[in-house]
Formats: structure tokens, sequence, C-alpha cells
């Protein structure tokens, strides 16, 4: 709040401007809502016409005074921050958040998934990023650190390619930043072929974690694993290397599928079955797979899971600011770790039953008595004896405009006994019967 009062300020000139705890409450609400209730334009959850009247907003708060706090939104000193920090508009709330979603995440899990996941943005920012056939081809980039069923416990933001260590690939920089010193010894953490390398996977053995995941050709360093293409569905073919305790695994499904870990017990050597259509007997049949494969793919989609909630119902008002996206990604990740906690011990609770059970109260607690939507003004209530009387009726200049009570419209002259705004045209029909 303090450094929003400091923003208007600085930035507009805005002296007078004054936010209180129970008004950034009802920002919030507002902003939860659009994500379910999503109309074209800010300002029409303020219209009076039924097709679009929202009476929880405009009761809520004014039209004005929403848009006069979302516009000074801001979330830190500009005179004291980093200018190295190219996230340091929002750096405060970064941290913070962070910081609430390690300690809401204790006890730590013993399993993990690592992923990169994506926020919309079509602006112009040098931290903005293009992936090519992803749902989200353009936007921030966030590195996350999660439990399997959803739950972002760490999080970073991608903010280019100088926080990489220049002796590791992006990937496998980012993964030892988010895992070493916070992540429990013995734990397990599933990540795909662009965190993954033997490097990575020697490091953490030394510091007693195991990773298991996909890897990519080009970094298994010349390991001689057989070329399965030809070779029928199922087949499989594993290395390991002695002296590391690193193994690779070559898998044949719909095509290869190379898996890497460096993992010790028995499961690493265990091969089990799974369903699969098979075209030439027109039915699903089983074929050989190894156990880790299984395992991969049941503890790898907690990212994807995150994202997928986080998507649902995704904050729809939209803003100018640069780092307006970052600050909606906060936000929208906050709501889905809070439902997927509630849901521990309500299950059956859905994510819409959840976040609308968060927005009514907040918007129902009204800050003011009265609805705030555009309602016309009054023009007076004047006694018809008086009105009709004929006597002391005179025109007069009035210091503020004020609505005609013949025609309705603005108007800066009033009648001098029966205190009401006229038009000098409409003076003579009003006062007659």
């Amino acid at each position: 709040m303090n450094e929003s009062e400091k923003y208007a300020k600085h930035k507009y000139g805005d002296n007078s401007f004054s936010v209180t705890p129970q008004e950034i409450y009802k920002i919030i609400a507002i902003l939860l809502l659009s994500g379910y209730n999503t109309l074209p334009n800010t300002r029409l959850y303020w219209e009076t016409k039924v097709d679009v009247q929202n009476a929880a907003i405009s009761s809520s708060i004014s039209r004005d005074n929403f848009l006069r706090i979302f516009r000074n939104l801001h979330f830190s000193d500009n005179n004291s921050t980093d200018e190295t920090d190219r996230c340091r508009k929002v750096r405060p709330l970064l941290d913070h958040m962070s910081s609430k979603f390690e300690t809401y995440a204790q006890p730590l899990p013993s399993v993990w998934s690592l992923d990169e996941a994506m926020e919309p943005y079509y602006g112009n920012h040098h931290m903005k990023q293009f992936i090519k056939g992803k749902p989200i081809r353009f936007g921030y980039k966030f590195w996350c650190l999660n439990r399997p069923d959803g739950y972002c416990i760490r999080f970073k933001i991608y903010e280019g390619r100088e926080d990489r260590d220049p002796s590791m690939t992006l990937g496998s920089s980012v993964t030892k930043k988010l895992v070493l010193n916070f992540v429990p010894e013995n734990s397990e953490i599933f990540l795909d072929n662009y965190f993954n390398s033997l490097p990575l996977l020697e490091e953490m053995k030394t510091n007693k974690i195991n990773i298991t995941g996909t890897i990519r050709i080009d970094r298994i360093e010349k390991a001689p694993l057989r070329d399965l293409k030809k070779e029928p569905r199922g087949s499989v073919h594993g290395l390991k290397e002695k002296n590391s305790n690193i193994s690779l695994f070559r898998w044949h499904d719909n095509s290869q599928v190379t898996l890497a870990t460096n993992r010790t017990d028995d499961l690493v050597c265990k091969v089990t079955t799974c369903s699969r259509y098979s075209g030439i007997h027109k039915r699903k049949i089983d074929v050989l797979q190894p156990s880790l494969i299984k395992e991969y793919n049941n503890g790898m989609g907690g990212v994807d899971l995150f994202d997928q909630f986080r998507g649902r119902y995704r904050i729809n008002i939209r803003s100018r600011k640069w780092y307006w996206p970052i600050v909606r990604f906060c936000i929208n990740a906050s709501i889905t770790n809070a439902w997927l906690l509630f849901r521990l011990i309500q299950p059956r609770i859905t994510q819409l039953a959840f976040l609308r059970e968060i927005v009514i109260p907040l918007l129902t607690t009204s800050l003011i008595p009265r609805p705030r939507g555009v309602v016309p003004r009054r023009t007076g209530n004047v006694q018809q004896d008086v009105r009709f009387d004929r006597i002391d009726h005179w025109p007069m200049k009035n210091s503020t405009q004020r609505r005609c009570a013949r025609c309705h419209k603005c108007v800066t002259h009033k009648c001098s006994k029966c205190n009401v705004g006229l038009h000098i045209e409409c003076f003579v029909p009003y006062h007659l019967q």
C-alpha cells in the first residue's frame, strides 16, 4: 500500500491518493472474479444494464476508485531498487510468494517434478519468450518445482541467458539453483530432456538426490545404446556406468525413449508390462516396459497439472504494464496452491467452488452503504402549492451545474424560490399548471 501511494504521487502527482487493506482485498476479488465471469471491457462490470450488470462489484467499490487503485498498484520502491535486477518492479512480490509457497508446503515431499511454465504476454519486453509448439507460445517463462499433485513449492522467472552456469546447460543450471540446499536428501526428482544431463546426475548423486528423466541423444556422451527403431515395440536396452552408477535406458514405444537416472535401487532393473493398441491384432496387447518409465510417468506431471489448474480461471483484466502478467501469475498460482491444500481436508470441492468461496465474502462485505452504479441525479421535490403560486419566482445564476427540473439536461440557472435547476426557456412552463 505504501509503495502504491508513493507511486501515485511520483508518477501522476496524485497527493490525495490513499488505499486501505480492505480496498486491496476487493481489488483482488474483482480480479479473481474476472477469471470465471469474463466481460470484454473492465468498465462493463459497473454497467446498470441488465445484460452485464454485476451488483456485487458495483455495490462493493466504485468504478473510478477501482481504476484509480489498479492504475497505481506498485510493489517496490523505485528509489531503492537494484538497477541490475530485471524484475526489480516485482521482486518483493516474487520473494514473498516463493517464501509463502515453501512455508505452507511443509513438511517437504519426497517426490518432485521440475518443468517450465508459461504466462501469456504479447507486449514488447526483453524477457518475453517464444516457444514453438506450446499451448502458450509468447510470454514469460517460469521454472517450477512442484509436488506430483500440482502444488508449486518453488519457482523462478527466467530473466535471460546471463543467469546460467557457463559450465552446464541452461536446464541443468536451473535445476541446481532450485534443488541444491533445499530439497531433502534421498528425494526423487523427475524432469524432462531439457534439464537432464550426465554432469547434473553426477553432481546430484554427490548431494544424495535422485534424478530421473528423459535425456537428449547429444547428451549421452556417445554411450553405446542400441538403436531400437527397427526392433518390435517393447524392446529395451540399458547400460550402467560402474564408477558413477548412472544408468541409461532406451525403450521402443511409438518412438524411442531414452531415460537417464542416478538411482541405484532395484526398480532400475525391473521390467513390467503396459497396454498398447496393436494394429496387427486389432486390439490392445501387453508390451514390455521398464518400471522406471512407469515411475517417471506418474511423477513427472506436477508442473503440467499446475499449468492446467492455473489456466482454467486466469485473471482476464489486463494492464499495459510489462510486469502485470508476472503479478497475475503470482495471484493465480497462490489461489491454485490454496485450493490444492484445501483439497487435503475436503477432496470433493471443485476449483470454481473454492474460488467463489473466496470472492463472494470479499465483495459482499461492502465498503460503502449503498450501490455505486450510475444512478440518475435527483432533480428535487417541490411542493405543488409553492411551485404554482406565481409569487417571487426569479431565475438566478448558479455556481455549479445541475439538472433541469423540466428537461433534465445540464443547466447553470435555478429558481430562487423552488431551488431547482431550470433553463430560461423552461422557467415559465415549469411554473404553469
